[in-house]
């Protein structure tokens, strides 16, 4: 119905992979405990006693989530890797092992293991696994090649064999961290400020403006990036308001296609542009974390429920069950 108008640019298919940095909120401290009246041979009192406070843990949440078409992936502090929806694989599963990083790209999945390897299931790279290099995090470019972050801060590039991705002048390795896209990649290097490369879906600009950068985060013609400030700014196409930010501060923000999302310093979510659902909906509530995608949006609640909206509406709790194996 009133989704992204007809007309607009095809996009490929999107992942952005959020690596999650759960921010826990201390405890309030309770009241000091009155003064404590004691029967001594002087008749005197002892000072008052402060209580200490106990600080109140949070609910276990994934350390990573990734959401795309109708399907998403998370992984626990556990390091297992689940995986649900109506676009997985039902003849691939997660390959054996410990993860890390987590991205999804309709019915591809690829993550990085706590070694470093990375490894891919579905699509293209059925059971693909990468072990010359050890790799931080990946994305996807044109909906089916994967850019994976060395170690060392260089990137590799695959479309099902090695691939001849041409980086541009704009690269300028190490980076500490990468996003991928439509048709380009951001780097983020050591001293906080940024790079993007390739070429933009809808011919629009990928400079970025200049100064430092808590994290980058790349749609499908647009990117948005998170100042130490708290800021979000928003390059690249504007077609359907994606790169307008409301103002604020937030915690963290995730590009989708042609919508974009983020998380308040109050816990609150904002999201603008349009979906192919039409404007983007906004769930009540406070949340530690969000992944926009191109037809589904997935946000984890304080409460360690997650919740997601577009393709396949549903709410999954993502907390241990007492008394289970971890």
């Amino acid at each position: 119905a009133g989704g992204v108008a007809g007309g607009a640019v095809a996009v490929a298919a999107i992942v952005v992979a959020v690596v999650l940095t759960i921010p826990r909120d201390p405890a309030p401290e309770p009241p000091p405990l009155g003064p404590t009246a004691t029967a001594t041979a002087t008749a005197t009192s002892t000072p008052a006693r402060t209580a200490t406070p106990v600080a109140t843990p949070q609910p276990p949440g994934p350390i990573a989530l990734s959401a795309d078409g109708g399907q998403t992936c998370a992984i626990d502090e556990a390091g297992e890797i689940s995986c649900w929806g109506s676009s997985a694989s039902p003849y691939a599963g997660p390959l054996p092992g410990k993860y890390r990083w987590v991205g999804v790209n309709g019915g591809e999945v690829c993550a990085i293991r706590q070694s470093g390897q990375l490894v891919c299931w579905g699509g293209l790279r059925w059971n693909f696994v990468e072990e010359s290099s050890a790799y931080r995090s990946a994305g996807w470019l044109f909906g089916y090649a994967v850019c994976a972050l060395r170690e060392t801060g260089e990137v590799d590039c695959w479309d099902g064999r090695p691939s001849a991705f041409e980086i541009g002048e704009y690269y300028q390795p190490p980076y500490r961290s990468l996003a991928g896209g439509g048709s380009f990649l951001c780097g983020l290097r050591e001293t906080g400020e940024a790079d993007c490369w390739g070429a933009n879906l809808d011919g629009s600009e990928l400079d970025v403006p200049p100064g430092a950068w808590r994290s980058l985060s790349v749609g499908d013609a647009h990117a948005c990036g998170l100042r130490e400030t708290g800021e979000v700014q928003c390059w690249g196409s504007n077609e359907h308001g994606q790169t307008r930010a409301p103002s604020g501060n937030y915690r963290m923000v995730s590009a989708g296609a042609t919508h974009t999302c983020a998380i308040r310093e109050s816990g609150e979510l904002a999201c603008w542009g349009l979906t192919e659902y039409g404007p983007p909906r906004i769930p009540p509530g406070r949340f530690r974390s969000v992944n926009a995608g191109y037809y589904r949006t997935c946000a984890l609640r304080e409460s360690g429920e997650l919740a997601c909206w577009g393709l396949n509406d549903e709410a999954r709790s993502m907390r241990q069950p007492e008394g289970s194996a971890p």
